[in-house]
Parts: structure tokens; C-alpha cells; sequence
């Protein structure tokens, strides 16, 4: 993982905007939980976390737990869990609203922007999710709220799929009522893991301990850049600009890239194609249409002498072009430039905001229509099969007795009750 951690955890660190984060369920725990589990080196926590939950064992999972920047919120009277059962999560969570809001009151009334996290697809975070976007919004944080999502990976199952799809549709329809919609696509990063030399004999709890400090340290990295290193030049990404990027409506994309040493700019392979291949992979997810972003922003950071090498007209004129192909209708895409004194090598981040739902949604949405198909192509087969084994009994007409020619036998009550035990396997009554 790239990390900037002698950038981002500096004792002087300044960050642009004081996050709260609202974890929900295991997974959006336990991303909430690492992400307030960032600080300077001198230990004083940057951002604080609540973290709801119904199953008490997930709580024991979440290590090295700070009693100032993490909070727990349990669901009282469904501490078994929710068994992936997204009604069963909303209604513990319904019944449990009071305990969740005096938390928030207390713990994010100092907090800037709030990131509520729910991994998708199981039940108390899938669940919840609805109930908690409603909570904040009609709770003093309208306009200064976002959501950070997990997609579930394609072998999880068409119950978790189905789960996902589900809730993404109804948070479709409030999308103008909140910020920005991070999506962290776990099949993306987990492709990305295995093929990692090393990562194969790994476990599938080292995967998503990766994949939690993968979202907090960038954020976090993303909140340091543009209120901690001096500009460079007249252009600057400030904390206010940062904060209207992520209040923007939809979903946000966020990328970055590491070049070791000052780039050719007249070679496109070395520079241009780089910065694209980083802008269309993303960090936590992928899949979008840039051309409908909103607003953008790019920070570039590197030491003294190669900013003075770097930083000039052929390189802003470079990545003016960049952002024009990719975000040419954006009300904001500034690109800003920063020194920091002893950073080797250059680093690039860059923000797209507003934009609409991400390809591996609707890839899940396929894989659901195709779930479906095939069980409903098992319960048909099921009928076949029922149908195939059921033997028809005829029997032998009796004969009338003499004087009875015209007289009805008793094998029409016989044929009768034979036809209501062969409607019964189409479901007729």
C-alpha cells in the first residue's frame, strides 16, 4: 500500500476538515474505527468515530480502540446480530435511534463533516443505512454529510447482492440530500491483493485489515495535502474549496500516483498516460464517466528543486488538458501545487466529485437478474421433476348391475379428488 505516513502523521500535521465517522455493522466498524484510529506522532487523534452494531463479538475484533476518538453504540436486544437480514438491521436500529443520536450529539457536535460507513450487503450496515442518512440530515448536519459504501465481492452470493442492489436503489433516490457517495469496490481491491507478490498465502482477515487502513489513510492523506504544505505558485486547493468538493451530490472518485523522478514531460507514455491510467483505475473503485463531473481538483506535492524544475507552463499547460478531457463541464478543477522539504519523488492526488454510479453496480446488478434466473429456473425444474414422477392410477370402469345402464359409479368421486392433487403442483387450489 502507498502510504504517505511521514507526510500525514507529522507532529505540525494540519488537516483541512475535522471528520466524524458513523460506522455501522461490522464492516463500516470496522473501517470507522481506522480511520479514528489516525494520529499524529506525538498521539493526539485527529478524527473520532461512532460505531453501531448488533453483534457484540464484532466489537471485540476492533483493536487498540481509543476511549477519546472511538465510541461504541450497542444494539440493545439484538446482540446476536442481524443474520444478514437487512429488515431485521433497520428495525434494531429503529428501536435503538435514541442511544445513536445522544452519541452523535455528543461526539461529532465539533466535527465538520460527517462519513457514515456500512459495508453492503450483510444486515445491520445495509440495514441501517437508510435510518442513519435520515438522522443526520434532520439532525444539524444537512449539507455536511457523506457516505463511504462497500461493494460486496461477486462470490458472496446473490442474497448479499440482492441486499446491496436493494439498498443502493433507495439511497439512489436522496442522493441531491447528502455530499458525496465514496464507493470501495472490495472485488476491485481484492484482485488487486492476490496478484500482489506475497498476498496468495495470506489470510481473508489480512485482506480487509488492508483494505480498512487502504480507505483511512487515504482520506486522511487527501485532508492533509491541502492544509498542510505551503503552495507552490499562486494556484492552492484550500480546505473550503476541499469541503465544497465533498458536500457536491453523487459519487466521488479518488486516485493517486507516485512517479520516482522528474518526468519527461514531452513523453506522453512517461507523464499524460500516467496521470489517465491513475484517474480511470481510482483508489477504492472504478467504472465512472468522468465526463459528468462537477467539480475536481488535483494537489501535486514534491521537494524544493524539483518543484522548481517541475512546476512551470509546460506542466501546467499538461495537466490543464488532463482535467479538460476529463472533467470539461466541472464548475471548479483547480490544479494546485505544494512543496514539502525533505518529500523524495512526486505525488499526485486527484479528486472528481458529482459523478454517476460506478460500472461494478450495475455489474452487481446483473449478477443479481442472473441469481434469480437460475433459481427460478431450479423451482421450475423442481415442478418438472414432480410432474415427471407422478403416475397417474386408472382404474377398471365398473360394470352397471342390470336395471342400473344410466347410473353413475363411484369413480367419478375418484377422478374428482385426482384433480385437485394435480392443480396442487401448479400452486391452484
Amino acid at each position: 500500500m502507498n502510504t504517505i505516513n511521514n507526510i500525514g502523521l507529522a507532529n505540525n500535521v494540519d488537516i483541512s476538515l475535522k471528520f466524524g465517522f458513523l460506522g455501522l455493522g461490522m464492516g463500516g466498524c470496522s473501517i470507522a474505527a481506522e480511520c479514528a484510529s489516525v494520529k499524529t506522532t506525538d498521539n493526539k487523534s485527529l478524527y473520532t468515530a461512532v460505531l453501531v452494531n448488533t453483534n457484540l463479538k464484532d466489537f471485540e475484533k476492533i483493536k487498540d480502540r481509543e476511549k477519546e476518538a472511538i465510541h461504541e453504540v450497542p444494539l440493545k436486544g439484538y446482540e446476536g446480530g442481524a443474520g444478514r437480514d437487512i429488515d431485521k438491521g433497520e428495525q434494531a436500529f429503529i428501536e435503538n435511534k435514541e442511544a445513536v443520536l445522544k452519541s452523535i450529539e455528543r461526539n461529532f457536535s465539533d466535527r465538520d463533516f460527517v462519513w457514515i460507513v456500512a459495508g453492503l450487503g450483510g444486515g445491520t450496515g445495509t440495514g441501517s443505512v437508510l435510518e442513519a442518512i435520515d438522522i443526520l440530515y434532520n439532525y444539524g448536519f444537512e449539507g455536511r454529510f457523506g457516505l463511504i459504501l462497500t461493494l460486496p465481492r461477486d462470490s458472496e452470493g446473490g442474497n448479499v447482492l440482492g441486499n446491496t442492489i436493494e439498498r443502493m436503489q433507495q439511497i439512489s433516490t436522496a442522493m441531491q440530500a447528502m455530499g458525496a457517495i465514496l464507493i470501495v469496490d472490495n472485488q476491485k481491491l481484492y484482485t488487486e491483493y492476490i496478484n500482489k507478490p506475497g498476498n496468495a498465502t495470506k489470510s481473508i482477515d489480512d485482506f480487509l485489515k488492508y483494505c480498512n487502513s487502504y480507505v483511512a489513510d487515504t482520506l486522511h492523506e487527501i485532508n492533509v495535502v491541502t492544509n498542510s504544505f505551503a503552495p507552490f505558485g499562486d494556484n492552492h486547493f484550500d480546505a473550503s474549496e476541499f469541503a465544497n468538493l465533498i458536500q457536491t451530490p453523487g459519487f466521488i472518485s479518488l486516485s493517486k500516483l507516485e512517479l520516482g523522478s522528474l518526468p519527461d514531460l514531452d513523453n506522453d507514455s512517461a507523464f499524460s498516460n500516467k496521470i489517465s491510467g491513475s484517474i480511470e483505475d481510482g483508489v477504492l473503485s472504478d467504472g465512472y464517466d468522468f465526463r459528468k463531473t462537477e467539480r475536481a481538483a488535483v494537489s501535486v506535492i514534491s521537494n524544493q528543486t524539483t518543484a522548481k524544475s517541475l512546476f512551470n507552463l509546460q506542466f501546467t499547460n499538461k495537466m490543464d488538458i488532463i482535467m479538460d478531457t476529463y472533467a470539461p463541464k466541472a464548475s471548479e478543477k483547480p490544479v494546485a501545487t505544494y512543496v514539502h522539504p525533505t518529500l523524495s519523488g512526486i505525488k499526485f492526488y486527484l479528486v472528481f466529485a458529482g459523478l454517476g454510479l460506478p460500472k461494478r453496480i450495475t455489474a452487481i446488478q446483473h449478477r443479481v437478474i442472473e441469481f434469480d434466473e437460475s433459481k427460478q429456473e431450479e423451482e421450475k425444474d423442481e415442478v418438472l421433476a414432480s410432474l415427471s414422477s407422478f403416475t397417474r392410477v386408472k382404474k377398471e370402469k365398473a360394470k352397471p348391475a342390470p336395471g342400473s345402464l344410466f347410473k353413475k359409479s363411484d369413480s367419478s368421486s375418484n377422478n374428482s379428488e385426482l384433480k385437485r392433487d394435480y392443480n396442487s403442483l401448479f400452486g391452484k387450489k
